[in-house]
């Protein structure tokens, strides 16, 4: 019987390390979801000060704005979507507490207990290893679509200080007593 109960108390530690897996990997998606909350407020701030400012494009800088933020709106959204699909992921098995089991502690023996519920544990770690695989797979794309994310958005912050510089020296150029007369 004590090999048994061995094999019981290995298979429920093992099931909660998995769970704890499964734990850690959800916090982690939780700090990308927080992660992303900022890019988007400053997404957010470039798309309104393109719509306000861009529209109707006029030159080739213009343009290679409005691509950005569109290349970037997509990345955002696909980010979006794999971190939140990763918090999704929330099925785990574990060996139900109800009327059945309680009968089965009753009638069965004590080595026959701890051998089924070993048994179960193996079952129930192998359900949840595939889905806390399966978590982390998704939540690996979304980091790597976060890590696009913020490419984009210091190539849109680049090109944005461009323009800005480059509107400083046409605004100066237009000055009567400016560097720049035309």
């Amino acid at each position: 019987m004590g090999k048994y109960q061995e094999l019981y108390t290995l298979s429920k530690e093992t099931l909660n390390e998995e769970l704890d897996r499964f734990n850690r990997i959800d916090e982690k998606a939780s700090k990308y979801l927080t992660v992303l909350t900022f890019l988007i407020g400053i997404y957010g701030f470039f798309c309104n000060w393109i719509i306000r400012d861009l529209l109707p494009p006029n030159s080739f800088l213009d343009w290679m704005l409005l691509v950005v933020g569109g290349v970037l709106f997509i990345a955002v959204s696909i980010s979006w979507a794999l971190v939140f699909w990763a918090l999704r992921q929330r099925t785990v098995v574990k060996i139900p507490l109800s009327d059945e089991m309680l009968k089965f502690f009753h009638d069965n023996r004590l080595v026959d207990i701890y051998y089924t519920l070993a048994k179960r544990n193996k079952e129930a770690l192998q359900e949840n290893r595939c889905v806390t695989n399966r978590k982390a797979k998704i939540l690996q794309y979304g980091y790597i679509a976060i890590t696009i994310t913020i490419c984009l958005i210091f190539s849109l912050s680049f090109l944005f200080g461009f323009y800005s510089w480059k509107q400083s020296v046409k605004n100066k150029g237009n000055k009567q007593g400016g560097y720049y007369v035309k």
